[in-house]
């Protein structure tokens, strides 16, 4: 009887331990092209950022800029491509400034959710005048992925035809 309450205290902390490391619990961390990104007053300006997993297990998280309201009322909108997602994923901002005056903002974002993250500080300088930015005029183009399958599949091609080749050199010596 003494055995089977020890059996199932144990099975039952194994259980809660697996429950609990399902959820992801982990850190993120923000990281941006650029720390720093140059606008015109009334302009466009593009950042690339990536949310990477820095500790724990991935699970569902959103990135959010926490002083959007500071921000829109001094005339800068940021909206994000990816805001949310199993770290790592990434992005880029798009920074519009209408009516904004020349000087340095910071747009303050952070991670939440279950792989939370610390604070990030972009930095906006908006410059007088009008036109894009000195940094990116244009949205970032996605990128494909170069699969580690094509690597693999090229070399077992290479290896077959290799030793075919091999192979039939031996042929012709017998």
């Amino acid at each position: 009887m003494r055995y089977s309450v020890i059996l199932i205290s144990i099975l039952a902390a194994l259980g809660i331990s697996g429950i609990a490391s399902a959820y992801g619990l982990g850190t993120s961390l923000i990281q941006f092209q650029s720390g720093n990104v140059s606008i015109y007053s009334n302009g466009t300006a593009y950042a690339n950022y990536s949310i990477n997993l820095s500790s724990g297990s991935t699970w569902g998280s959103t990135l959010n800029l926490t002083n959007a309201a500071y921000l829109k009322s001094k005339g800068i909108s940021i909206t994000l491509s990816a805001a949310a997602g199993d770290p790592t994923f990434s992005g880029y901002a798009q920074i519009t400034t209408k009516g904004t005056l020349p000087g340095r903002y910071n747009a303050i974002m952070s991670v939440t959710g279950d792989d939370p993250s610390n604070s990030y500080s972009l930095g906006i300088l908006v410059l007088g005048g009008t036109g894009n930015s000195s940094v990116s005029s244009e949205p970032p183009q996605p990128q494909s992925p170069t699969s580690i399958l094509y690597y693999i599949a090229g070399a077992v091609l290479l290896a077959a035809a290799a030793s075919g080749f091999f192979i039939s050199k031996l042929a012709i010596w017998r």
